[in-house]
């Protein structure tokens, strides 16, 4: 899989993964905004911490994420399809369940969520995993 191939596979996981940590800090209490960052709300053991120090320092977290799932999509050939399917799966349900908290409306905001999410990843997906005909660009005339 070429370079370009795995940048496509990415987006959809970059994406999600940046709807998900604003999602995150729009989910946070009165009380989280006023200062008290232990009161954080957050069920991923490996970000809570992060969370609960501030969000700049959960934004910097989530950006340094990012990056360590950009470059293990991008250097680690074997792997790259399963981590960028993983990270965009994970992004996706973790999103909706920040919706599904805002009530009834949540609830379908969460699933058109999903199936935007869906749409979008197998679009990209498609566009990875399009084939090269005739020697020419993926998408050109032949």
């Amino acid at each position: 899989m070429t370079i370009r191939s795995r940048l496509w596979l990415l987006l959809p996981a970059v994406t999600l993964c940046a709807v998900d940590i604003g999602l995150t800090l729009v989910g946070q209490s009165g009380e989280y905004w006023l200062g008290q960052y232990e009161s954080a709300h957050e069920a991923n053991p490996f970000a809570r911490p992060a969370l609960a120090r501030g969000p700049v320092t959960f934004a910097s977290f989530g950006f340094a994420y990012a990056a360590v799932v950009v470059a293990v999509v991008c250097w680690w050939r074997s792997a790259c399809v399963w981590v960028a399917a993983l990270v965009t799966v994970a992004h996706a349900v973790g999103g909706a369940g920040w919706l599904v908290r805002f009530g009834p409306w949540g609830w379908g905001a969460a699933v058109v969520f999903l199936l935007a999410a869906a749409e979008g990843s197998a679009r990209c997906w498609r566009r990875a995993t399009r084939r090269v005909e005739h020697g020419g660009a993926p998408g050109a005339a032949a």
